[in-house]
């Protein structure tokens, strides 16, 4: 039943984006928003994360060296966060490089983590954001926080119906 009711809510998401910026990103985005549908987590804040990391890029090269770890794909997700998320939610199939690198699976654990974040941080998106990038938040108006905001707004402004599907939860 869960997935027929989750196959509907992505059939009228897609009837609902008809634009340039949804054309040129449909795939991305109908992979995002099936994370956060899933996970439960808010789209808006999902798909702004995608957009700030990556700029919605998927290619198998999307990766970023950030320190001595690489960071993965849509979401720039490292590999230890997402086995990480596979101890806590026991997942059955395990994170691995080439996993990270598909989209789906990219915004799937990076959903798991803001989940994750958000609950640490009592449901305090900024916080959480900035924990999503850092693994511990350091305050609520960051360099990171900033710019998250506005990839929030620009994504608002371009995807209205599908930020509005769950309602606006970050503000």
């Amino acid at each position: 039943m869960r997935t027929i009711i989750l196959a509907l809510i992505f059939l009228f998401s897609s009837v609902a984006m008809a634009n340039d910026f949804t054309e040129k990103y449909y795939t991305t985005i109908q992979a995002i928003i099936w994370a956060a549908d899933a996970v439960e987590v808010p789209r808006e804040l999902l798909l702004a994360i995608c957009w700030n990391e990556s700029s919605f890029r998927t290619g198998s090269g999307i990766t970023h060296k950030d320190g001595l770890t690489l960071s993965y794909g849509l979401c720039q997700i490292k590999l230890g966060t997402a086995k990480f998320m596979d101890t806590i939610y026991r997942h059955k199939i395990k994170a691995t490089p080439k996993r990270l690198r598909d989209p789906r699976i990219n915004a799937f654990y990076s959903a798991k983590y803001l989940k994750y974040q958000l609950h640490r941080y009592h449901n305090d998106w900024k916080l959480a954001v900035d924990a999503y990038n850092k693994h511990r938040a350091q305050g609520r108006n960051t360099k990171y926080v900033k710019r998250f905001k506005k990839s929030l707004a620009l994504i608002k402004n371009k995807l209205p119906q599908v930020c509005a599907h769950r309602g606006d939860n970050a503000s």
